[in-house]
């Protein structure tokens, strides 16, 4: 009923149009599927390494993943991938609050924040040739990201939007 509003020169009926979802209710079903049978993640010893030592680093990630939220990052991904095809999961230690170890964090980076390679035919992405991504930060937000570059950040000018790789972002 929005589009026929601004747009009723479309429409030469202006008989009320209906739109029927079809595919939520199969999304919601998965998604739910996904969150009532959440996986654990665990590490495996590998060539006769030490049982002990995984078991330690398995309590390490879980611990990471109950502090961070990891699993409701990883589920919203699943539901982004549901509905486009392919969502990513970014890794990335910040360092705002524990300068010396940094903290664990995940982000969910949709598909239409990357553009991927398009021959890749793996799913492991082992053939992949490279992945671009872009992030908006503020001027403020990258100068503390990169500390020995902060005068030439914030002198900084932008580009029009002609000149942009990812036009189809909402930041643009």
């Amino acid at each position: 009923t929005l589009w026929n509003t601004y747009y009723n020169a479309w429409n030469l009926n202006p008989r009320q149009v209906l739109t029927f979802n079809h595919i939520r209710k199969i999304v919601a079903m998965l998604e739910g599927y996904q969150r009532a049978n959440r996986k654990s993640v665990i590490c495996v010893p590998r060539e006769g390494s030490d049982q002990h030592t995984a078991d330690q680093f398995t309590e390490l990630l879980l611990y990471h993943f109950d502090q961070q939220n990891i699993f409701e990052t990883i589920s919203t991904a699943f539901r982004g991938a549901l509905i486009t095809g392919m969502n990513f999961i970014q890794l990335w230690m910040d360092y705002r609050r524990d300068p010396i170890n940094g903290d664990l964090k995940a982000t969910v980076c949709p598909y239409n924040s990357i553009i991927v390679d398009p021959f890749f035919t793996k799913m492991d992405m082992s053939d992949c040739q490279g992945i671009v991504k872009r992030t908006y930060v503020s001027p403020s937000d990258a100068a503390n990201m990169l500390p020995d570059h902060h005068d030439d950040i914030m002198n900084m000018q932008g580009f029009s939007p002609s000149q942009a790789t990812f036009q189809f972002m909402p930041q643009n």
